[in-house]
């Protein structure tokens, strides 16, 4: 009896681990990257070398999902990328915090001139083929070894878990988080 006990108390000890509650609302997709972001800062989710990350983020029903990459490649642009504009695919907005770049791409946003400056801070801009009209903006095109920390944030409860993959965001299933 005692080690069936046992083993259920472990068995829920390691079930609340993998859930976890934030203490504050998150009310927009904003409020989840800068907590997605705090979290992966404060936890030291990256190797000591990295200083510049790429954010795709991605509503599944009630659950907002944040996905957090090390970026190692540059960003290619194109003529069709200007200032006072919207792009698809090119960044337009950021967050700089303890020495880290964490740059995403948001439809609703133009992209700025403070957004070209801190990209050409951290050397993360490649204006090879500025005149180029056939060349698409690529955003962190890594091997399929790399891997990102995926956050998966109900909004309505404040309910959260994360985890570590090698697959894209757009690609995994939604955990079954509890959105009360």
């Amino acid at each position: 009896m005692k080690k069936i006990f046992l083993l259920s108390f472990l068995v829920s000890v390691y079930s609340c681990s993998q859930l976890r509650q934030i203490g504050y609302d998150i009310s927009t997709n904003d409020d989840a990257i800068k907590f997605a972001i705090s979290d992966f800062i404060q936890n030291k989710e990256f190797k000591k070398s990295e200083k510049v990350f790429s954010l795709n983020s991605r509503v599944f029903d009630n659950v907002i999902g944040i996905s957090i990459l090390a970026n190692q490649e540059k960003l290619l642009i194109s003529p069709s990328n200007k200032i006072g504009y919207v792009s698809l695919y090119f960044p337009s907005r950021f967050i700089e915090r303890d020495g880290r770049l964490f740059y995403w791409s948001d439809s609703t946003s133009v992209l700025t001139e403070d957004m070209v400056k801190i990209l050409s801070k951290y050397k993360v801009i490649d204006s090879s083929n500025i005149n180029d009209v056939n060349v698409l903006p690529m955003m962190n095109l890594k091997s399929h070894d790399s891997e990102a920390m995926h956050y998966y944030i109900c909004a309505k409860s404040g309910n959260y878990t994360k985890k570590r993959s090698s697959t894209a965001l757009d690609y995994e299933d939604n955990p079954n988080l509890s959105c009360r």
